[in-house]
């Protein structure tokens, strides 16, 4: 193709337009596929503002909405948000270097790995507690772009709160270097000018002149990655932090080429309570109560994860669920951790006694060996699910709602009245510190009929969620699938502050159309995968 020869002129890198490169990277861990124009996997950071340049130079010259970008780590994204109809630019693989590591915090390409820099930390005893539970295969850009978060986030928090520098390029194809800077900084920039000086100017603007609407539309809950995070950007002595906006963006606003993040102290013990519920109540009501103890883990998988495990690994089972017990309808995971063993046992058994009218049964592990052992029942959730035998498979798509673990007996009982109407096998495990839930129905998307109940489901699940004040992405971000609901869950007025800021950082549009703002469930729904049947890195087989 002509366009895309002049394209292989301004990079050094490689450049892939073959039909076979196309069709790979059309999909990702989503239920989408969407074919792209071309894919570069850049060799540097001068490839990433040729390509900037290029398309958009090409975006001004012929209008056509094809000439856009998209970034990619390793393709796990389960929204949809690292397909593009136009270029894609892999990183992972490419722009990996884990550049600096202090005792306090880590310099990396975007493409380097999660366990990669995770396994350099553990060395000066230090941790980056938003892992995702992909970190064996997650890209610290796509935990960038996601704002992910994981187990430890109830307690530490996610990606944005770790976030300390950002080298970005912006849609004129400026590079620019994003902290925390002071008010006399910020002037600094405006009075510089160019499209960096104009996105201070007009950002301040915009979130001073709606600064009241902002503030009344905060979500609820503690872990969002959902909609732009505008409620961290300005600080009271008047600086400001465009981190906060960048982080969770998607690759909408810019492209991330350097991230430096804050590491902490890894605690050198844990300990673990187990807890056994016969139903869905009681299991919501100890949620609920768990905000009010330090735990640095709350997770949950319901009887519907239990039945499969038995069908595929039954010895897995028996190592969580005590012999002649009946399979609980829910299981919580409570674990807390500290250097001081002391605090650890105290807070489990304070917990432990605050469910005891709740829980038929609990267990208690301070050993390491026996914590692992019964973590497994939580952490092959995922596994289980993907190798769940028939042409149903669990989709992704409200996975990852999050709601105030308050509101959770509330929330769970609509979800397992609405999938039950629609007459569909589910399973529900996650996050319930944060009330964050992955709850995947399983469905053939092979099937039209079954296919229709995608939106069907978020239809009705989405609008629920916008009355508990919860957000659609706790830590998976909006993508192709939930953008199209911002303008319901955060109202009209939020998601018009939304499109401005889009506008402000990118007037043409050419990073990660049809993410976040003008997203139309239309668009998505055309783009519906009839072969759903893969692991999360499936996109990216070839890594």
């Amino acid at each position: 193709m002509e366009e895309i020869d002049s394209l292989k002129k301004v990079v050094r890198g490689t450049v892939l337009d073959d039909e076979a490169s196309r069709e790979h990277y059309a999909s990702d861990g989503s239920i989408f596929q969407v074919k792209p124009q071309a894919v570069l996997l850049p060799a540097n950071k001068e490839d990433i503002v040729g390509a900037v340049k290029w398309v958009a130079q090409k975006r001004s010259e012929t209008g056509k909405e094809t000439y856009s970008i998209t970034c990619r780590g390793k393709g796990s994204d389960q929204a949809g948000g690292a397909l593009g109809e136009g270029l894609i630019i892999r990183f992972s693989g490419y722009m990996d270097l884990v550049e600096e590591v202090t005792d306090h915090s880590l310099t990396v390409q975007p493409g380097a790995l999660c366990t990669t820099v995770e396994n350099r930390l553990a060395t000066r005893q230090l941790f980056m507690p938003a892992y995702p539970a992909s970190q064996a295969f997650a890209s610290i850009g796509g935990m960038v772009a996601n704002n992910a978060g994981g187990e430890k986030t109830v307690k530490y928090g996610s990606t944005k709160d770790y976030v300390e520098r950002l080298e970005v390029v912006l849609a004129s194809g400026q590079t620019v270097e994003m902290r925390k800077y002071s008010a006399d900084e910020c002037a600094q920039k405006i009075a510089a000018g160019g499209l960096e000086g104009e996105i201070y100017q007009k950002v301040r603007d915009v979130l001073e002149k709606n600064n009241a609407i902002i503030a009344a539309h905060k979500p609820k809950v503690n872990k969002v990655a959902s909609g732009y995070n505008v409620w961290e950007v300005l600080g009271e002595d008047g600086g400001m932090d465009l981190t906060k906006l960048i982080t969770g963006s998607q690759g909408t606003l810019g492209i991330v080429t350097d991230v430096t993040l804050k590491a902490v102290h890894k605690p050198s013990r844990s300990g673990l309570l187990v807890m056994f519920f016969n139903d869905l109540a009681s299991a919501g009501k100890a949620i609920a109560a768990s905000v009010k103890f330090d735990l640095s883990a709350l997770e949950m998988v319901d009887r519907y994860v239990i039945a499969m495990m038995r069908t595929q690994d039954p010895d897995l089972v028996k190592a969580v669920v005590p012999d002649g017990m009946q399979d609980p309808a829910i299981v919580l995971l409570a674990e807390a951790s500290a250097d001081d063993p002391a605090i650890i046992t105290e807070t489990l058994n304070a917990f432990k006694d605050a469910v005891s009218g709740l829980a038929s049964s609990t267990t208690l592990a301070l050993e390491e060996s026996v914590q692992n052992n019964l973590w497994k029942i939580r952490r092959a959730a995922l596994v289980v699910l993907e190798h769940v035998p028939g042409n149903a498979k669990a989709v992704p798509f409200m996975e990852d709602v999050t709601v105030s673990p308050t509101l959770m007996p509330e929330y769970l009982d609509f979800v397992y009245q609405v999938l039950n109407k629609n007459n569909v096998q589910f399973s529900v495990y996650g996050h319930a510190g944060n009330g964050d839930l992955h709850i995947q129905p399983l469905i053939d998307l092979s099937d039209p009929a079954e296919a229709e109940k995608v939106y069907r489901i978020a239809d009705a699940i989405f609008a629920k969620v916008a009355k508990l004040g919860g957000v659609l992405a706790g830590e998976h971000n909006d993508g192709l699938m939930r953008s199209p609901y911002l303008a319901e869950v955060f109202g009209e007025d939020m998601y018009h502050i939304f499109q401005q800021i889009k506008t402000i950082f990118d007037p043409q549009n050419i990073f990660n159309p049809r993410q976040k703002v003008y997203a139309t469930k239309e668009f998505a729904a055309q783009h519906l995968r009839h072969d759903y049947n893969v692991h999360p890195e499936a996109g990216d087989k070839q890594s």
